[in-house]
């Protein structure tokens, strides 16, 4: 049986430290801002995400005249539009969707497997919250989640998952975050 000690093998450390010196490091990958986040003035766009993004449903949830279904509709048909994406769908905490558009993109599995995670997360975070947004790529497919507060829940009642073929851009998660919690408020 081989005895451990605290030495090492210098040149065995200096081959692996050149091996590993090629890698991306976390400071070169771009994190997406707080969507939640205040800000007194508002920040400008980086010019390769600088775009007019969509203006949203002027539907809401209050709206008389409007089904609450098909306000849902009207804002995931925007949000894919705005994002690029494939399939958008709105479920509640426990992977139970509540709405969808498009098609493609995991199907059923992507809603319960993102509150899985997002449950997961919210566990490991010394506050206790869920994170907001969580942007993942699985093989070629990019597969985003937005929370929003509800007052049955205040940690993320809701969770809107965006599918798509390619990256979604920051600036319009921020403003898809925008627009939903605003109209979430007025349910």
């Amino acid at each position: 049986m081989k005895k451990f000690d605290s030495s090492f093998d210098k040149k065995q450390a200096q081959s692996l430290a050149a091996q590993l010196a090629g890698r991306r490091t976390h400071a070169d990958i771009p994190l997406c801002p707080d969507p939640g986040a205040s800000s007194d003035s508002p920040q400008p766009l980086p010019a390769a995400t600088a775009r007019s993004l969509p203006e949203p449903p002027s539907a809401g949830f209050k709206d008389p005249n409007v089904y609450r279904d098909q306000v849902w509709q009207l804002l995931l048909e925007w949000a894919l539009k705005m994002t690029g994406g494939e399939r958008a769908y709105v479920s509640d905490n426990s992977g139970l969707v509540v709405a969808e558009v498009g098609s493609g993109g995991m199907g059923e599995v992507v809603p319960s497997i993102l509150v899985t995670v997002l449950e997961n997360l919210r566990r490991c975070n010394d506050a206790g919250t869920a994170p907001r947004q969580l942007t993942a790529l699985l093989e070629e497919t990019w597969i985003c989640a937005l929370t929003f507060s509800t007052s049955n829940d205040p940690e993320g009642g809701l969770v809107v998952g965006l599918v798509s073929s390619s990256a979604p851009e920051a600036a319009a998660l921020i403003h898809l975050h925008k627009v939903f919690t605003a109209k979430l408020a007025e349910a």
